[in-house]
């Protein structure tokens, strides 16, 4: 079993939704999930 750190997760996540909003041609939304997650 392996531990996942809590920034770890929240990358998971942050990869997880980037893909949702690319599926649905979302570019505004991945784009501005982007920009949040690196600011």
């Amino acid at each position: 079993m392996t531990t996942v750190s809590s920034s770890d997760e929240a990358k998971f996540q942050t990869i997880g939704r980037l893909a949702a909003y690319l599926q649905d041609g979302d570019l505004g939304g991945a784009t501005g999930l982007l920009d949040s997650s690196v600011a």
